[in-house]
């Protein structure tokens, strides 16, 4: 039988009593409409295959990776990595990738994953599309105009 963790392990572990700062924290990201998504997926998540993984699951995908930005030099860093964002955080994609596909993923399998499928399951818009949100954004707090398609 599988060992299996939920999220009502992690609040029976973590929301003791008298644990009122984090009982007020959980209340808040429940409440916290950006991630009205979020919520039910993690509160619904739990880990069965993560704990059959060992140190020989780590090294291979060691040894079947390349480095997740290759040769990337400062100069030519991507504004629409560098800006990046989603309610969903990293991890939680990770955690889902590890569950869902059961293996550990390479950078280059996890990063398709995310782009060419599971975002649009979850209403995460496209990297690009969401980094020109985001320049939109500071571009009109900073107080500059943006022509739109351009």
């Amino acid at each position: 039988m599988r060992t299996q963790i939920t999220f009502d392990n992690c609040c029976q572990d973590l929301l003791r009593p008298g644990a009122t700062g984090a009982t007020r924290a959980l209340q808040a990201w429940r409440r916290n409409a950006l991630y009205r998504e979020v919520v039910p997926f993690v509160e619904n998540f739990s880990h069965r295959f993560l704990y059959e993984l060992g140190p020989e699951s780590v090294r291979d995908v060691i040894m079947r990776s390349r480095h997740a930005l290759g040769d990337v030099e400062s100069v030519e860093q991507l504004a629409v990595i560098e800006d990046f964002h989603t309610p969903f955080a990293l991890q939680h994609l990770f955690h889902w990738y590890v569950e869902a596909n059961e293996s550990l993923p390479t950078w280059t399998e996890f990063r398709d994953w995310i782009v060419l499928g599971m975002p649009h399951r979850i209403g995460i818009t496209s990297l690009e599309a969401r980094s020109d949100q985001i320049r939109a954004r500071k571009s009109a707090e900073a107080g500059h105009v943006q022509l739109v398609g351009g």
